[in-house]
């Protein structure tokens, strides 16, 4: 047996016998971590919530680059012709379709739960060279 197995079996010994004292009626598990790790798991969970409403943007612009499409009346202004105002918005609305496209197909596919958080934080660490 090493130093380290030693170190280790010295530590866990008593940490054990209390854990088991301590938590004997509680029928649950442990989980030992550190607080990085715990913090990585949540700051993930976060963005992929953020991810999951990304597409309320995109798609309130679509909304009204489409009403302003249908209501207005382009005319020639600042030496540019009404046909390219039209085209640009055209334009804008079509780039806005595919973000919102993008945006909603990114949100069905985040999965976020607290299962997926408790799982993340029981990973074991990966170890690094």
């Amino acid at each position: 047996m090493n130093e380290e197995e030693k170190f280790e079996e010295t530590l866990q010994k008593p940490l054990d016998q209390k854990l088991r004292k301590h938590l004997s009626n509680l029928g649950q598990g442990t989980i030992f971590t550190t607080e990085d790790r715990v913090r990585l798991c949540l700051q993930n969970a976060i963005d992929s919530l953020g991810a999951k409403r990304a597409w309320w943007t995109p798609s309130a612009l679509l909304v009204t680059l489409i009403l302003a499409l249908t209501t207005t009346e382009f005319k020639d202004q600042f030496a540019i012709p009404s046909a390219t105002w039209h085209a640009f918005f055209l334009l804008l609305v079509v780039v806005t379709v595919l973000w919102t496209a993008v945006a909603i197909w990114k949100a069905t596919r985040v999965k976020v739960s607290v299962e997926s958080i408790v799982s993340c934080i029981k990973q074991p660490p990966t170890e690094s060279p």
